[in-house]
């Protein structure tokens, strides 16, 4: 009776570390659970007393180490899929070149440029001669101050200070490009009616003749009232900046003028 009691038991055992095996099999099936791992674990606990025969405990051994091998080859099979690689909201490659920047600020420059591109009169008119470079430039200073942009004599580079938030970088590159659409497009420029604009739109320039929304239009600087107010009102046009957050609207005569001979205009 007692043999026969002993080799019950040891087939009870050896039965309960096959549906140890059969668990694990079953966890790593169901997506490698973690709330059957631990109840996994309180199972091997509840176990212990029936591991301590010599031959279960090696069938319960193998079986763990399976299951660990299980989970830690899964693991490491999720963790090499690549990541993908995000879009960009628009390709301008060959439109500018940009050096000096950190990825952030090619980014922000950007989707500056996109906003202004979406128009075919600006995208024609800021290409007429071919990409424009942008440098970024720590300590940009113009005149004995620094600035925060500059665009000389020329046509075909901005240069940019380092280091701006992206909120003034956006203004500043689309500032900028105003200056460049003046020298690509004398005819253009000619044709700007600003003293005509000034009378027109009285609220929308300062006592000096600056458009209200550049840094200096109170105090001067840059180059003139003519030449500032027309980049300013190229950015302006694509971008709300106080005090004239409504352009369109506030100055009407100024933006129907950049509509129809900057953004419109396709020739």
């Amino acid at each position: 009776m007692d043999q026969d009691q002993n080799q019950e038991k040891e087939k009870s055992s050896f039965d309960h570390a096959l549906d140890l095996l059969n668990f694990g099999q079953n966890a790593y099936g169901a997506g490698r659970n973690l709330g059957r791992a631990a109840r996994f674990a309180s199972k091997v606990g509840r176990l212990a007393p029936i591991i301590a025969n010599p031959v279960v405990a090696t069938i319960g051994g193998i079986a763990l180490i399976m299951i660990i091998l299980i989970f830690v080859l899964g693991n490491q099979a999720e963790s090499t899929t690549p990541t993908p690689t995000p879009i960009a909201n628009q390709n301008i490659n060959g439109i500018v070149n940009i050096t000096g920047a950190t990825p952030q600020e090619i980014q922000t420059v950007n989707d500056a440029l996109s906003i202004g591109l979406f128009y075919p009169g600006y995208k024609n008119k800021l290409t007429s001669n071919g990409p424009v470079n942008i440098t970024f430039q720590q300590n940009l200073t113009w005149q004995g101050g620094q600035v925060d942009g500059l665009t000389l004599a020329g046509g075909d580079e901005i240069t940019i200070r380092s280091g701006l938030s992206q909120e003034t970088l956006k203004y500043t590159i689309l500032h900028e490009t105003g200056h460049i659409l003046i020298m690509r497009n004398p005819r253009t420029w000619q044709s700007y009616p600003f003293s005509d604009l000034v009378s027109a739109d009285p609220a929308c320039y300062s006592s000096l003749g600056f458009l209200k929304t550049y840094p200096f239009a109170n105090t001067g600087g840059g180059g003139g009232e003519t030449v500032e107010s027309f980049a300013e009102s190229v950015s302006q046009f694509l971008l709300k900046r106080p005090p004239l957050e409504n352009f369109p609207t506030l100055c009407p005569n100024t933006y129907n003028w950049e509509l129809k001979n900057i953004f419109q205009e396709t020739q």
